[in-house]
């Protein structure tokens, strides 16, 4: 019993560990996101702190250009959200942050461990090969075809093949209402999802065997999500 009691004693005095959060990285994007979005804190059920980063645009990141004091605000960003919010991991409100990938894990200085994955599609290593071989994913995107001039990067550094049959990259910016995305204007969700939800649904019959759908432009959840 004593044994058991001094166990129990030290228990007490175990530190608690902090809750994890997350860190989000923003374009520099001015619009007031909806619960659903990535960038509302009102989607999450846990701390998240955002970090804008001045002068990356939605057309930048989509280039995948990142030079002089913008690059130093993203680096900058990444670290304020290491060291002073201590964030348990980071992502992007934008996939094509994938480019930027790269940059954040070797020129960020890291004072913890965290976790960086600036684009969603880099999970798509770890998913695929828990699904059936006849199973695929369909990913949305606000550009296709700039989307697709980024499959050598994404096949050289993280092992996705965007051309590989299990994956179907849809493009978004032939919905009505949906160029506010790229023009960085207020995305009118009402006014949106009902053609988001008319292509999703003719993807889903053109591709039968999708069992996953992917954003890689952060109001996509919002639109799909009553289908």
């Amino acid at each position: 019993m004593e044994k058991l009691a001094e166990i129990t004693h030290r228990g007490d005095q175990k530190e608690m560990k902090a809750s994890p959060s997350l860190g989000v990285v923003r374009l520099d994007y001015d619009y007031p996101p909806a619960p659903g979005d990535i960038d509302s804190a009102e989607t999450f059920g846990y701390n998240v702190y955002y970090r804008v980063v001045p002068g990356l645009t939605f057309d930048m990141c989509q280039a995948g250009e990142l030079e002089g004091d913008v690059k130093s605000r993203f680096i900058e960003a990444i670290e304020w959200l290491i060291n002073e919010k201590k964030v348990s991991c980071i992502i992007g409100d934008c996939g094509f942050m994938a480019y930027y990938q790269k940059i954040a894990l070797t020129e960020v200085q890291k004072t913890s461990p965290v976790v960086i994955a600036l684009s969603s599609l880099l999970q798509i290593p770890a998913i695929l090969p828990g699904m059936s071989p006849s199973e695929e994913i369909m990913i949305l995107t606000a550009n296709r075809e700039n989307l697709l001039n980024m499959k050598q990067l994404f096949k050289d550094q993280f092992g996705v093949d965007l051309l590989q049959p299990r994956l179907h990259v849809v493009g978004c910016d032939h919905v009505p209402g949906f160029g506010a995305v790229e023009d960085g204007d207020k995305v009118r969700v009402k006014e949106v999802q009902p053609g988001i939800r008319v292509l999703v649904k003719k993807k889903l019959i053109e591709y039968p065997n999708t069992k996953g759908i992917y954003s890689v432009t952060f109001p996509f959840p919002l639109y799909i999500e009553q289908i």
